[in-house]
C-alpha cells in the first residue's frame, strides 16, 4: 500500500525549546497500536523525569521573558532616538523657514474675477472677495448678479514671521446675500514664498466648498508685492567735490535742453470692431476716451453698431523732462442718451519708454479687455496708429 493514503491524523504539537541541556529524539519505538511516541532524552541518550523536564521549561521561559524586555529596551530606545532625530529636524526646518522668511509689507491688489458659479436659484451670484492673512482680513465690494467683477482694491498688511504663523495668504470667494447670511462660494491659499522682494500678478482657481467641494468655481486675477522692510540701512549720497563745465559742455546742455523741451505723441483712430453689445436690442453706440498724462482726447460718438469707423488723429505736446510718463490709456465706452455713459472696456496697451524710443510710426490691432461686469472678457478691437517726435 505503499504510496496511497490510509488514514487522517490529528495531532497536536508542543513546541519545546532546543538548548544544550537536552535534545529531542525519536524514540526506537516508532509505531505502538497506530500512534507515534516521543521522549525526551538528555545527551547520554537518558531519558527526562517530568520534573527535570519542568525546571527546564521554566528557565526556558524566564530566558524568553528576559529575552523579550531586552527587546522592548532596544526598541523603545530607537524611537526615543528616532523621536529626538525628528524634533531636531523640526526645529532646524523651522529655523531655515524663519530665516528664508523677512519682516515685510505686503500688498494684495484684487484685480477682478471671472466665471464665478451661480448659488442663487435665479440669476449669478453677487460676488465678492475675503483677503486673509494671519488675523488681518479685509473685504471688496461686492457686485449684483454677474460672473465676472472687476475689483481693482488693494489691501496692505504688515507681515512678521517672528509673530505670525501663517506663511500664505487665504482668498475668500462668497456671495452676498441680501435677505440672509452670504455663502462661501470657494478658497485658494496662495505660498508668500515666491513673492518675496517681488511684484507679481497672476491667475489662481478657486476650489469649490460646501455642495461644489472640489471644483473650480471661479478665477481671480491677483497682484501681491512682498517688499521686505530694509532695517539699520542708510542711503548716504556721494557729495564730492563738482567740477566747474567749460563754456563748450555748457553751450552743449543748453542746447540739448532746449531740443528736449517739447516733444509730441501723435495717436490716429482708425475704428474699433466687435463691440460688445450693451443696449437691449444687441447694438452699441460706441466711441473711444484717449487719455496722457493729463490730457484727454475723445472721439465722436457712432449709433447703433458694433463696428465703428473713427478716422480721428490726436496730438499730445509735453515736456519729455518734467513728464516721465509714457503710457497712453485708451477707453471705450458706450454712448447713453438718457442715462449716464456706460463704459464698456479699456486697454492700456500703449505704453513705456522702449516703444516711443523706437522713433519709427506702428500700425496695430489692440484687444479692448472688458471691465467691472465684463472683466476679464474680450468686449472689442482697436486699430490704432502711434507715432511719435522729439523723444530721445
Amino acid at each position: 500500500q505503499s504510496g496511497q493514503n490510509v488514514g487522517v491524523l490529528e495531532a497536536e504539537i508542543e513546541a519545546i525549546p532546543y538548548d544544550d541541556y537536552f535534545t529531542m529524539k525519536r524514540d526506537k519505538n516508532v509505531k505502538q497500536d497506530g500512534t507515534i511516541r516521543r521522549s525526551y532524552l538528555d545527551s547520554h541518550g537518558q531519558t527526562l523525569k517530568p520534573s527535570t523536564i519542568k525546571s527546564l521549561n521554566l528557565n526556558s521561559s524566564l530566558q524568553q521573558q528576559q529575552e523579550q524586555e531586552q527587546r522592548d529596551k532596544e526598541q523603545k530606545q530607537q524611537q526615543e532616538e528616532q523621536k529626538s532625530s525628528e524634533e531636531e529636524q523640526i526645529k532646524t526646518q523651522e529655523k531655515e523657514i524663519q530665516q528664508e522668511f523677512n519682516k515685510a509689507n505686503i500688498k494684495i491688489t484684487i484685480l477682478g474675477v471671472k466665471n464665478v458659479v451661480s448659488l442663487d436659484t435665479v440669476g449669478n451670484s453677487d460676488p465678492y472677495i475675503k483677503v486673509i492673512l494671519g488675523e488681518f482680513e479685509g473685504e471688496t465690494k461686492h457686485y449684483k448678479d454677474c460672473q465676472n467683477a472687476e475689483f481693482n482694491e488693494a489691501f496692505n498688511f504688515e507681515f512678521d514671521p517672528t509673530m505670525m504663523e501663517d506663511r500664505y495668504v487665504k482668498l475668500e470667494l462668497w456671495d452676498y446675500d441680501t435677505g440672509g447670511e452670504d455663502d462661501i462660494i470657494g478658497e485658494i491659499q496662495i505660498p508668500l514664498l515666491e513673492f518675496k522682494d517681488k511684484k507679481i500678478a497672476k491667475t489662481y482657481k478657486f476650489k469649490g466648498q460646501g455642495n461644489n467641494y472640489g471644483q473650480d468655481v471661479g478665477e481671480v486675477d491677483v497682484e501681491i508685492e512682498y517688499q521686505i522692510e530694509k532695517q539699520g540701512e542708510q542711503q548716504i549720497e556721494d557729495k564730492g567735490l563738482e567740477q566747474p563745465q567749460s563754456d563748450y559742455e555748457q553751450q552743449e546742455d543748453e542746447e540739448e535742453e532746449q531740443m528736449n523741451k517739447e516733444a509730441k505723441i501723435i495717436v490716429t483712430i482708425f475704428g474699433v470692431m466687435n463691440v460688445t453689445d450693451m443696449d437691449l436690442y444687441g447694438k452699441s453706440d460706441p466711441f473711444l476716451k484717449v487719455m496722457f498724462g493729463d490730457q484727454l482726447k475723445q472721439t465722436k460718438k457712432v449709433a447703433d453698431t458694433l463696428n465703428a469707423e473713427f478716422d480721428a488723429t490726436f496730438e499730445f505736446i509735453f515736456d519729455p523732462v518734467e513728464q516721465k510718463e509714457r503710457q497712453i490709456k485708451l477707453e471705450l465706452w458706450d454712448y447713453k442718451i438718457i442715462e449716464k455713459d456706460e463704459k464698456i472696456g479699456k486697454v492700456e496697451q500703449i505704453g513705456k519708454v522702449d516703444y516711443q524710443i523706437k522713433k519709427i510710426k506702428e500700425k496695430k490691432s489692440i484687444q479692448f479687455e472688458g471691465v467691472q461686469k465684463l472683466y476679464g472678457q474680450n468686449v472689442g478691437v482697436l486699430e490704432i496708429e502711434v507715432a511719435t517726435e522729439g523723444l530721445k
